[in-house]
């Protein structure tokens, strides 16, 4: 009797943020690992060892985002400490910046997305682009987000 061989099935995870967003996204890859699913994770580049730790393909954003939120600067903004003309400054340096990384993260998921041929996409509220993935993929894209209760299907 010949063995019927059961295709692999592929999902790509793409999440930003800190290691609270990063953790349940890092727990998924496990789970699915664990079901013989292929996984890549897309997180910032600050997780790479982690991820390839356990033995997941790796995909990073830049460095930048985070690097720029944990500056003193950032703690300055967060805490409310300083003058309202250095918060000022700081949130206009943040937009400018944070334009540039928008504009990086989209071309990144678009072309991870077309390489990879994933067969379910798995993202952080966050990582926006794979909901206009979704819809033209229906079925395949699930919003996860690591506040409880905000899960959805496109």
């Amino acid at each position: 009797m010949q063995e019927i061989e059961i295709p692999k099935m592929k999902a790509v995870l793409f999440s930003i943020g800190t290691r609270g967003d990063i953790e349940p996204f890092l727990a998924m890859a496990q789970l699915l690992k664990g079901k013989n699913w292929d996984v890549v994770c897309v997180f910032p580049e600050q997780f790479r060892e982690i991820v390839e730790r356990m033995g997941l393909p790796f995909r990073g954003f830049s460095r930048e985002f985070l690097d720029m939120l944990d500056s003193k600067e950032a703690k300055m903004f967060m805490g409310g400490q300083g003058s309202i003309f250095k918060r000022f400054r700081f949130l206009t340096k943040m937009a400018r910046v944070g334009i540039k990384l928008s504009k990086d993260i989209l071309e990144l998921h678009n072309k991870i997305q077309k390489e990879e041929h994933p067969d379910r996409v798995l993202y952080h509220p966050k990582c926006n682009y794979s909901l206009i993935w979704g819809m033209a993929n229906p079925g395949k894209s699930i919003l996860v987000s690591p506040v409880p209760g905000g899960m959805s299907y496109n």
